[in-house]
């Protein structure tokens, strides 16, 4: 076997490897010390189609959601994320997650970055990665119409209307991620780019039952028990929060 050989068969033995565990490369590769919840989320957000995670304030939703990102992007390339939220600079706290935080801790990221085509301000916000994957701020409205992704991310989704969601960022999930494979026939090609389905990510802090938001989660929950489907929802209090020491329970009291 060729030097070339055993570099190839070394790098697609760790590419499997952290594609199936995906809170190790986040530890290993991005320099992360992640929580337990942490870990079983990244994996679910790995595994499943569509997810729904219902999180208190302070638990680091947004933070969470930039480390899968970076995660998928670099695992995955060619991969193209778009993030929307109720507010434009909601959704770039996303990217400013992995600019601002993400990115000097770990010189391996910032090796896989292009800086100078990323950008972190309100009116283009996006990281792309010398991979050719990219993540994207698109605006949650009828204007954000024409874009393609792979996977969809909506934080704070309960400030999105339901109708743009459906009629217009729903649409961006039409394109596969479609990785360029050398020696296989197209049949072949085929076969392995319908193993891969596309994302769609949801998070927010808890709202009203009366709310289409909760609808969402209950019928999520509704097929997150069907065989074959790849559904998932979470909901985690304020207690994990102050638990893990990502929220002063001083605070929590005084708001009480």
């Amino acid at each position: 076997m060729s030097r070339r050989e055993r570099i190839m068969e070394g790098a697609a033995f760790y590419v499997a490897f952290y594609r199936r565990n995906p809170h190790v490369f986040a530890e290993q590769y991005l320099r992360l010390r992640l929580k337990l919840f942490q870990k079983i989320l990244l994996i679910m957000m790995n595994l499943c189609s569509s997810l729904v995670f219902i999180g208190s304030r302070g638990l680091g939703k947004t933070y969470l959601m930039a480390i899968f990102c970076v995660t998928r992007c670099i695992l995955y390339p060619g991969t193209k994320i778009a993030i929307a939220s109720g507010t434009r600079g909601q959704a770039v706290n996303v990217i400013e997650k992995i600019m601002l935080e993400l990115m000097p801790n770990s010189p391996e990221l910032a090796a896989e970055i292009d800086a100078k085509q990323s950008k972190t301000n309100g009116t283009e916000a996006r990281v792309v990665f010398n991979n050719t994957s990219f993540i994207k701020v698109v605006t949650a409205s009828d204007s954000a119409r024409g874009s393609r992704c792979n996977v969809l991310l909506l934080d704070e989704f309960r400030l999105i209307s339901l109708d743009v969601i459906n009629t217009v960022l729903r649409k961006f999930l039409t394109q596969r991620r479609m990785p360029r494979y050398n020696e296989l026939t197209e049949e072949e090609r085929n076969a392995e780019y319908a193993k891969e389905k596309n994302k769609l990510l949801l998070s927010s802090s808890a709202y009203f039952a009366d709310h289409w938001s909760f609808t969402r989660c209950m019928d999520t929950l509704k097929t997150m028990v069907v065989p074959d489907r790849k559904d998932f929802v979470c909901s985690l209090p304020y207690e994990i929060a102050i638990k893990e020491g990502l929220l002063d329970p001083d605070i929590v009291e005084s708001e009480m």
